[in-house]
């Protein structure tokens, strides 16, 4: 019984020393990033696709106790996937098609933490979201036939969505002002103008790493 106590005391302990005491602040960032290129034969055509995208997301938080934060972030993200057709027949023409994905959001949250030690920690941050998206889509057709001012068209929609997520996360303290962070989603909740989706449980990890500085109290 005595060794219990002695060993939930040192533990006790420990958690109190590894503390990110309130009235801390931080700024941070995540950022997070995909590319991939596929290259495809079909029967008369030869298809070379591109995706890629980027999302960097600056934060500010504030530490109301110790080890609980509340923040907000601005952020600013691009997907696009690009599409090369080579025809192999004379009767068709080379083709690319290019659609755009541009989003500019706001958000608010809250983030607990739990301290292992002095350097390692982890934390839960339910986020409130909201996106404005602006969808650029363009097909190029290389038909001789055309003035080149009419060989491409171009289409143009923007909306609004909004997320509720839950992410989860690990923060690494490289010095005791700097960490660095993985996060992943864990569920979202997504509202369009004509949509709800909820996914409670994602099972394919999603990591999005970031870095975080500290001041005023720690």
């Amino acid at each position: 019984m005595k060794s219990i106590i002695t060993t939930l005391a040192i533990f006790i302990g420990i958690i109190a020393q590894a503390q990110i005491e309130k009235g801390t602040m931080s700024i941070g960032t995540t950022l997070d990033g995909n590319y991939d290129r596929g290259v495809n034969n079909y029967q008369f055509n030869n298809v070379t696709s591109y995706n890629w995208g980027f999302k960097l997301t600056p934060t500010f938080e504030y530490f109301v106790k110790n080890n609980l934060s509340v923040g907000a972030g601005i952020g600013y993200g691009i997907q696009q996937n690009i599409r090369n057709t080579e025809p192999l027949t004379m009767n068709q023409f080379p083709t690319t098609i290019a659609n755009t994905i541009e989003n500019y959001s706001v958000s608010l949250f809250v983030r607990k933490f739990w301290t292992v030690n002095k350097k390692i920690g982890v934390y839960i941050q339910p986020k409130l979201s909201s996106f404005y998206n602006e969808t650029t889509n363009k097909n190029k057709v290389d038909n001789p036939a055309f003035p080149e001012n009419l060989q491409t068209a171009y289409t143009y929609s923007n909306y609004w969505n909004h997320n509720l997520n839950l992410n989860a996360g690990v923060h690494y303290f490289v010095t005791p002002k700097w960490s660095l962070k993985a996060e992943t989603l864990v569920s979202q909740a997504n509202i369009t103008k004509s949509t709800q989706t909820f996914r409670l449980f994602y099972t394919n990890i999603n990591l999005t790493f970031g870095i975080n500085y500290f001041f005023g109290k720690k």
